[in-house]
């Protein structure tokens, strides 16, 4: 059975907790749910009822697991209802709680805190004298202090099991288990300094998680607001939530915080640095507030490093300034099983051990979800089906029901593909997902109905016969003019000699590509010889016996490829399948004809057969498919993905698109890609381009950025063609055009001189800088 290798990493689950702006005493609930989670201080703050669109990209740009309601209004209702899929797991509630049946009480169903309250009993606390005090601190405070609000959402509060009717008492847990100390802030009081080093609450939700990508790793540093403001408190939640470590400057209780902030500042001024790796300043956030004055503010404290002023606003969630990071709790890699049932592959593995407490205490936590994010190393075992879809929420309902039956269950996440799991869980199916089944959804999603056309059937079908793994490659022999030629202008009834057919494989510069590899030989340089014979074993030709052979009955000796033992055979066995008489091993004995027989075989002639016995271009297959491998040349690395000839319908206007291409990158670029592709005879005209400007325009406002192909196996566009293709790039429409200078070689522009910005592309924007500078610059005319 074919294996497989898979990263597994665990993490806990990241809820977006949805609020009614304004709604100040839902954050300090927020605060307190956060404090029993672990990873609570990761997990952002939806305000609904405000931009839809700023609400969306919240939710995707912190790969949101699951949406809790906190409150019950119209606004919030919306948001849930607008995101089933991101109902909380097991649907055993509407919040993150559920009622435990013999004790009625409420017990959580996601990852708490008393794990980590285990851990540090088990390794640290548990041999320690009565009267040991760690350095976690329980802080309390004055409900009506002025800045309650704020103190929950920094330090983070526990409720005892008789507040909120919890089946576990968290805060006696905390103080116990961590041996912790127990303080009040008076009201109105000074914040302590030696806060800055305590473990507090909602500080301890961040253990033992380790914090991978993010685009605020360098930006720690303090946020400026009013100590109230429902607005500044959720600007700094998330962007602490994003990854930043943060302290709140509340600037209308500024002298009550100086210290705190100070000793704060002094800490990041410690920090060594390392260049260029780490930057040598300290972040300072605010939101733009006529009433303070950040500079003077600032003067007020003693810091070494450089300021970086950074205002805040809403537009920084765009996806092109801040990142999230991820936190993970470990990273593994397993050996998975590979099957195929049915035309479906599965792919199966055993779970690893997950970095939790054994339940030493009988709390009976098997039922806890967390998130297991499951990315493959390489894909070879299941061709044409993936596991590494792009990571478009969109996707998520239709991904989980395709690769792992539960709708609910599955997640597109940055770095793979996040199953909502139990504890208890000791192994996973997995059933990848068909490429052409991804688009044609991708596609749906952005309003267009696609089905693959006859010409795309056609061209997947020659694809797949070229060979099982990676046939896209073996596809290599189209770049071979003579080839091209040959196919085109053999008719179906015609047949043509073993000399005429070198010659027409050998003209047209075939000696550009003698190293190019189509499969393993012996000899360095590839040879007319060579491509015949690869022709005929991918059945694109085939020979027949002449005439007068036929009728004399010809034989010749024959040595098994198998056993190695010699039989005399009809001539006429070379023209299909033979089998050895001895040990019953079947053999193609065309393929022989150029080493079996001498001179111009004047025995064989060969006429053209299988997908290629039609005299029909196979409806434009070849250009198509040379198109292909160059985009698989480019985007190797970028989890490509491709369908052939596809009927489009969209807004009662319908069109065929030639190819679709998909990829994306470490970073959550989408790209997609559709055109029109020709052989040297066609003309792309203006009816083609408006379709495809029309289709274009479905992706206009999506996260799915879209390019328009243009490719023709000709040595350069016409000046028609041209003049079409700068009215796409005026109006912003990138372009990749492709002629034969980019489809013959290797990759398609390692042979480039300084003509284009960027010879080593990875991506379609790079091919699409490349089109722009190679054929659309003022100078270019032809």
């Amino acid at each position: 059975m074919p294996t497989t290798s898979l990263t597994v990493r665990y993490r806990p689950l990241r809820i977006g907790f949805v609020v009614q702006p304004g709604d100040v005493g839902a954050l300090v609930k927020i605060a307190t749910l956060n404090s029993l989670l672990w990873g609570g201080i990761y997990n952002p703050i939806l305000p609904a009822g405000q931009d839809s669109s700023l609400l969306k990209q919240l939710i995707e740009l912190f790969s949101v697991d699951l949406l809790t309601p906190v409150g019950e209004t119209a606004a919030i209702k919306a948001v849930l209802d607008s995101y089933p899929y991101l109902r909380t797991p097991g649907h055993f509630a509407d919040e993150i709680f559920f009622e435990d049946w013999h004790t009625k009480k409420l017990d959580l169903g996601i990852l708490d805190i008393i794990h980590i309250v285990d851990h540090y009993w088990d390794v640290e606390f548990r041999h320690k004298p009565p009267d040991f005090k760690s350095n976690c601190l329980l802080l309390d405070w004055a409900d009506d202090d002025p800045c309650a609000t704020l103190f929950a959402l920094s330090f983070g509060a526990l409720p005892s099991a008789d507040q909120e009717k919890l089946k576990y008492d968290f805060r006696k847990a905390f103080e116990r288990g961590l041996r912790a100390e127990v303080t009040s802030l008076p009201r109105g009081g000074p914040v302590p300094a030696a806060l800055t080093e305590k473990i507090t609450p909602l500080r301890l939700t961040g253990d033992r998680l380790q914090q991978w990508g993010g685009s605020l790793r360098d930006d720690d540093g303090i946020y400026i607001g009013r100590a109230g403001d429902f607005d500044d408190l959720v600007a700094f939640w998330n962007l602490r939530a994003a990854g930043t470590s943060l302290r709140y400057l509340p600037y209308d209780h500024l002298d009550r915080f100086h210290d705190y902030i100070q000793t704060w500042l002094h800490h990041l001024d410690a920090i060594p640095t390392r260049p260029p790796l780490d930057r040598a300043w300290i972040g300072v956030h605010w939101r733009d507030d006529p009433a303070v004055d950040v500079p003077a503010l600032i003067g007020r404290f003693a810091i070494q490093k450089q300021r970086m002023l950074s205002r805040y606003d809403p537009v920084i969630w765009n996806g092109l300034n801040v990142i999230p990071s991820q936190f993970y709790l470990s990273s593994q890699s397993v050996l998975a099983s590979v099957d195929r049932h049915y035309e479906r592959s599965t792919v199966s593995f055993a779970l690893p051990a997950k970095p939790v407490s054994n339940d030493p205490y009988g709390r009976h936590t098997g039922f806890q979800h967390l998130a297991a994010v499951v990315s493959p190393l390489v894909e070879f075992e299941y061709p044409d089906r993936t596991l590494k879809p792009p990571p478009l929420r969109g996707l998520d309902e239709f991904l989980s029901r395709e690769i792992a039956f539960d709708p609910w269950k599955l997640r597109t996440d940055p770095e793979g593909l996040a199953l909502t799991i139990q504890l208890h869980d000791s192994s996973e199916s997995l059933y990848p997902v068909p490429h052409h089944d991804l688009l044609r959804k991708l596609l749906e999603l952005h309003g267009i109905e696609a089905e693959l056309s006859t010409a795309g059937i056609l061209a997947d079908r020659i694809i797949t016969q070229m060979r099982e793994m990676r046939p896209l490659d073996a596809c290599r022999v189209f770049k071979i003019p003579g080839v091209r030629r040959l196919i085109k202008d053999l008719r179906a009834s015609d047949t043509i000699t073993w000399k005429a057919a070198l010659q027409a494989i050998g003209k047209e510069g075939f000696g550009r590509f003698k190293k190019l590899y189509i499969e393993s030989r012996k000899t360095p340089e590839l040879t007319p010889v060579d491509v015949l014979t690869f022709l005929m074993k991918k059945e694109i030709l085939r020979p027949r016996l002449c005439v007068w052979p036929r009728i004399l009955r010809r034989q010749r000796e024959v040595r098994c490829g198998h056993c190695g033992l010699t039989t005399r055979v009809l001539l006429r066995a070379f023209e299909g399948i033979w089998r050895c008489g001895y040990c019953m091993h079947e053999e193609d004995l065309g393929v022989r004809i150029a080493t079996d027989f001498r001179g111009d075989r004047p025995e064989w002639v060969f006429a053209k057969s299988g997908l290629f016995a039609k005299d029909n271009h196979q409806e434009g297959a070849i250009p198509v498919i040379l198109t292909l491998l160059q985009f698989l040349r480019v985007l190797d690395s970028a989890h490509f993905m491709y369908s052939t000839a596809l009927n489009l319908e969209f807004k009662n206007h319908k069109c065929e698109t030639d190819l679709v291409v998909l990829s994306h990158g470490p970073r959550g670029q989408i790209e997609l890609a559709i055109g029109e592709c020709k052989d040297e005879h066609g003309l792309i005209t203006e009816k083609d381009v408006t379709n495809l400007r029309l289709a274009w325009k479905q992706f206009e406002n999506s996260k799915v950025t879209c390019h328009l192909i243009f490719a023709k196996t000709t040595e350069s566009f016409t000046v028609d063609e041209l003049r079409l293709f700068r009215s796409l790039e005026s109006d912003r429409i990138p372009v990749i055009l492709l002629t034969n200078r980019e489809l013959e070689p290797y990759n398609p522009y390692w042979d480039a001189e300084a003509d284009i910005p960027t010879k080593y592309a990875l991506s379609l924007l790079d091919m699409t800088r490349n089109s722009v500078a190679r054929y659309l610059s003022p100078t270019t005319t032809s």
